[in-house]
């Protein structure tokens, strides 16, 4: 049963896959070159479950994947959009996920998928689009993000807490 879920996530067409946080269904998983080439056996990371996979099981997910090299403190993409564009980009989604190790940024929250890209300056008082203003939440912690009874508390480990307002 187990080979043929894996048969059918393999299959399923990704135009058909929900968006949650504004991405379609995207495994991320952090793997080193060599180890993707198959120059080096070295496990790779899911980051949404922190779970180890072999670079076998990265190279067939990579097969029929599109692959994302990420270049980390690289300027291949346009990271920064300023006060151009409200809402966060794709690649901007992509790097909160991993900036976060795909976390939600609230204290205590083990929620992983379909991270919401929020503005930690609101971008309707001058926040910018970029990534230093950019925090990931999980649904749950999003909506307590806009709901005016909560506060939210910034930690400088980038680690948010909601309080209710009295």
């Amino acid at each position: 049963m187990g080979q043929a879920f894996s048969e059918l996530i393999m299959r399923y067409p990704k135009d058909k896959l929900p968006k949650t946080g504004g991405l379609n269904a995207t495994l991320l998983v952090t793997i080193t070159e060599d180890s993707l080439m198959g120059r080096l056996e070295q496990a790779g990371t899911i980051l949404d479950t922190s779970d180890r996979i072999s670079p076998a099981l990265a190279r067939q997910l990579a097969c029929e994947a599109g692959v994302l090299p990420v270049v980390l403190g690289g300027e291949s993409e346009v990271l920064d959009l300023g006060r151009e564009q409200r809402l966060h980009s794709q690649a901007q989604r992509i790097a909160i996920a991993i900036k976060q190790q795909g976390q939600c940024a609230a204290e205590g929250c083990d929620r992983t998928t379909g991270l919401h890209a929020h503005h930690a300056t609101p971008w309707a008082k001058g926040g910018r689009t970029d990534l230093a203003n950019a925090i990931g939440l999980c649904h749950w912690h999003h909506m307590k993000a806009h709901d005016t009874g909560y506060d939210m508390t910034h930690h400088p480990n980038g680690a948010v807490t909601f309080h209710r307002r009295q």
